[in-house]
Formats: structure tokens, sequence, C-alpha cells
């Protein structure tokens, strides 16, 4: 399964009459308190081998509560299925440089307020990879 295909499962998050979106839930953040837990997908900015710094989709493996430093693996569908994951594949990252990634969708018709708005600026996935541009919002979905 790809990156998009594995990205268009996350659930679309209903919710009950009155109900406010959970934290999460499109671009519902987290208190700055929060801490991913293993198998959570990430944005992670990490250095890669030629120096320069990128933000990668991740998995996280650990979290170092000591240090304030998450252990993530590349979300490299290839290696996964191979069973391979190279030593360039594991990052140590401060938690500053780790943003967790929505687990629900919102409804557009019944959540509006947890979509991102147009104008903001976003990360974006580069299609068919694991590397995360900045993009900008030009319009807001109308249906799931």
């Amino acid at each position: 399964m790809n990156i998009l295909q594995q990205t268009a499962r996350i659930s679309v998050w209903h919710g009950g009459s009155g109900e406010s979106p959970p934290p999460l839930c499109g671009c519902k953040t987290v208190d700055e308190k929060y801490k991913a837990k293993p198998h959570d997908h990430v944005a992670a900015r990490v250095k890669m081998d030629d120096g320069e710094e990128q933000w990668i989709m991740a998995v996280v493996v650990k979290y170092d509560s000591h240090h304030h430093k998450y252990t993530v693996d590349d979300f490299d569908e290839d290696g996964k299925e191979s069973g391979y994951l190279s030593s360039a594949s594991h990052y140590q990252v401060n938690r500053r440089r780790v943003i967790p990634l929505p687990q629900y969708k919102a409804d557009p018709q019944k959540h509006i307020e947890a979509l991102f708005k147009k104008g903001q600026t976003v990360l974006a996935l580069y299609p068919q990879t694991t590397c995360f541009y900045k993009a900008i919002i030009h319009e807001q979905p109308t249906d799931v």
C-alpha cells in the first residue's frame, strides 16, 4: 500500500450533535505538552546525509522524556514491505521538530472549524515520497 492509500484511510470524524472535533482532527492541534506515542505518524524535521534539513513523514519509535527527543523512522513503504530499514531511516529528533499528523479527517459539512483556512500555510507531501513541502490552502473541501 502506498503513502496516498495509507493516508486516505484516515477515518472521518463525524461527532455527535454539538460536539467539537477532538485534537488531531483536521487542523485541530494538540497541547504543546502532548507526546506522540509509538506508531503515531508525524512530520519530523530531520538532517539528511548531505547536511540539508527536510520535513519527512515519519513513524514514532519512542520518546525519551529525559532528553526531550523522539526516535522516528522514515515512513518508507518500500523499506517496510521488504523488512529492511536502513540506519539512515532512524532519526533522533528534538520534540520541537516533530508535528503530530491528523488522526481524523474533518467533515466539511459539519465541522468547518476543523478545516485549514484559505491562505493558511501547511505542509503537503510531494507525490509518491515521504518528503513535505510548504504549501498554501487555496480552497477548502466541500465534501469528504
